[in-house]
């Protein structure tokens, strides 16, 4: 092949997926309001030490690797929203970049390759969560790492290829946990192409070495397993969600949001609901009907549909233990489910006019869903609500919010607006009713706000804005209402 064919075969797979994914997932990455969680995070990463944001995290549930890579951000270019968040969208490029490097490494023709690519650059499910400051695209990116790491040692099991994959497992464990579901999906893949004693040794080496530099962390781990998270949460906080247990209505739930987004399953539910299914089957019919090959078409069959679907059913059946069916910890494994669909779909459709007018339809269907995902933006807009605080708010002013959750999220949201020192006039219900005496009332040159949010937390009581003079109530998104009080007694 000539240079000219190599470029015109190998840039497109790789350039466009990634330009259409930085076309979706950079606008407002700056402007657009943190929500709870990415303000718990980026509080972490923004302590001032390495040591500091370590030891944070040993209170938490999350491993290191993403947080570390926040912290350098932060420190290059300042703590604000963009800072927080172009770690996790850069890591979120690099997925689709290895993407193309996978499906290299399987032999298909270009074509092939850039529909993986597009399709997952399009995801809406893959564009919210890998614009988040949390650690789902770093998850990802490891996980096709070690994808790529695991063919490649399958075609040639050498020493090289073994310590690679084994860093690359050491990187999944390191930066998302749920993200070594990638690993039962490798043992899947082993056994479906009947493996030889050589390669199962090759990859055993190589997943003792990912164990071996991973164990870094364990005690950090075995911390995280006994404490509870630094939101002021148990670590079953999450699992109480579902109390019930998980029905078939949370797996189907969880499978909606991999093909349409949450945006787009909470708006459109029934139109979410059809396009999943519908696709789901045309992928499945598609890897049925496929026929077993030589060793080398197998091995890329093998992964494309063991690859998606043995960790998706190992997550399912965790659930089934330890209820936690929400659909982020999914995604480091969505560039398997992109390729699930892309392997499946050639095979059920043989005309190559179809494929194609297929393909473009997914996309634009995804993009769709990816531009209503930004028009839903912000999920919570903590950062209005610091605003209007850092323009109106007195150094005398007092703000009361339902709880330290609360408490804490304004508190990080003033310093991101400019106005730390009004961090400290911040106050939970409890913390204020307690410093206070009964008839307390403000001086004349001070005024109190209050806080408040929908969701099933301890409220502020509703005496006490009864009492209260309102002069003004303001709403922004997530459902939080600012009050602006003109006098108000902590008592009931």
């Amino acid at each position: 092949m000539t240079l000219g064919k190599r470029c015109c075969s190998v840039l497109p797979v790789l350039v466009l997926p990634v330009v259409l994914y930085l076309a979706l997932a950079l606008p407002r990455l700056g402007t657009t309001s943190l929500w709870l969680d990415e303000l718990m995070s980026l509080e972490f990463a923004t302590e001032p030490s390495v040591t500091m944001v370590l030891e944070r995290l040993r209170s938490d549930r999350h491993a290191p690797v993403y947080f570390l890579l926040t912290h350098g951000a932060t420190r290059l270019l300042g703590t604000s929203e963009f800072s927080g968040r172009i770690g996790a969208v850069v890591c979120g490029a690099f997925t689709i970049l290895l993407l193309g490097g996978l499906t290299h490494a399987y032999r298909w023709q270009w074509r092939a390759r850039l529909a993986a690519g597009l399709v997952l650059a399009a995801s809406p499910y893959f564009l919210e969560y890998s614009r988040e400051v949390r650690p789902y695209s770093a998850g990802a990116l490891f996980v096709v790492l070690s994808w790529w790491a695991f063919v490649r040692l399958l075609r040639r099991p050498r020493a090289l290829g073994a310590f690679v994959y084994g860093v690359a497992l050491a990187g999944v464990a390191l930066s998302f946990y749920l993200g070594m579901l990638c690993v039962v999906g490798q043992f899947g893949v082993l056994l479906a192409v009947r493996a030889g004693r050589r390669r199962w040794l090759a990859v055993g080496a190589g997943a003792m070495l990912g164990a071996l530099l991973g164990s870094v962390w364990l005690p950090s781990l075995l911390a995280q397993l006994k404490t509870s998270s630094a939101g002021g949460r148990p670590l079953g906080s999450i699992e109480n969600m579902f109390p019930h247990g998980i029905g078939v209505g949370d797996v189907l739930t969880l499978g909606v949001d991999i093909v349409a987004g949450p945006a787009a399953r909470t708006r459109f539910p029934a139109l979410a609901f059809a396009v999943a299914v519908s696709m789901a089957l045309l992928a499945m019919a598609g890897h049925l009907r496929q026929r077993h090959g030589r060793q080398r078409e197998g091995l890329a069959r093998a992964v494309t549909l063991w690859g998606f679907v043995l960790p998706f059913g190992a997550f399912v059946a965790l659930c089934l233990v330890q209820p936690i069916p929400l659909s982020r910890y999914l995604v480091p494994q969505a560039s398997m489910a992109a390729l699930f669909f892309c392997s499946g779909v050639p095979a059920f459709c043989s005309w190559r006019g179809m494929r194609t007018g297929l393909l473009v339809l997914v996309v634009t269907l995804e993009v769709l869903a990816g531009l209503h995902y930004h028009a839903t933006m912000p999920r919570t807009d903590w950062r209005g609500v610091a605003q209007r605080l850092g323009v109106e708010m007195g150094l005398r002013d007092l703000v009361v919010t339902d709880n330290v959750t609360a408490r804490s999220c304004l508190a990080f949201s003033l310093h991101l607006a400019g106005r730390p020192e009004l961090s400290d006039n911040v106050f939970d219900h409890a913390l204020f009713t307690s410093a206070t005496p009964p008839g307390w009332l403000p001086e004349p040159d001070q005024r109190v706000w209050v806080l408040e949010r929908p969701e099933a937390l301890p409220a502020m009581p509703q005496g006490v804005l009864a009492r209260a003079g309102t002069e003004e109530t303001s709403r922004y998104a997530g459902g939080l209402v600012l009050h602006k009080l003109e006098k108000i007694d902590s008592r009931e």
